[in-house]
């Protein structure tokens, strides 16, 4: 495997991640559930997919003997080495861009969930009725609350 191809195509990766992320903010913001569960498969799929791709290069780096990536492109001549190391910077910036839209899409799912439990709870508490006796056992309503005893319906 080609060391340079595969953090290329982590680059481009990162990049597709990026805009998924993006069209999930989107989707989340114009209250789309079905967009936001169909793009949710799709990230999880690209993500896991990175992950292989991440461990191949790792594969081909020790398999060529080293350690590490430092390790690697600190033995290729000083041209090669500074495309590699210009990629990884492309690479940490491409982290960072999909790590905040991340956030960013986390922070409003929150939000969104937090509204709906809160939607929800107010709802309930509306249709509620305020005394815990307000009905009877046959669901009619009591016109006004004996303080006397009543008989004891039920079976045994």
């Amino acid at each position: 495997m080609d060391i340079m191809a595969g953090l290329k195509r982590q680059k481009l990766a990162l990049k597709l991640l990026h805009l998924l992320l993006q069209e999930e903010y989107a989707a989340l913001m114009n209250n789309q559930p079905d967009k936001v569960s169909s793009l949710e498969f799709s990230l999880q799929e690209l993500v896991r997919q990175m992950i292989r791709e991440k461990e191949d290069v790792m594969n081909a780096v020790q398999e060529a003997g080293f350690e590490g990536l430092g390790d690697y492109i600190s033995s290729l001549d000083k041209k090669r080495a500074q495309k590699h190391m210009d990629l990884m910077n492309q690479l940490q910036d491409e982290e960072k861009k999909m790590a905040l839209q991340a956030m960013k899409n986390a922070t409003m799912a929150k939000a969104l969930s937090d509204q709906s439990t809160a939607l929800a709870r107010e709802f309930f508490q509306q249709v509620s009725p305020r005394k815990p006796d307000t009905y009877s056992a046959d669901g009619r309503r009591y016109a006004e609350l004996s303080r006397e005893g009543g008989f004891i319906r039920g079976r045994m």
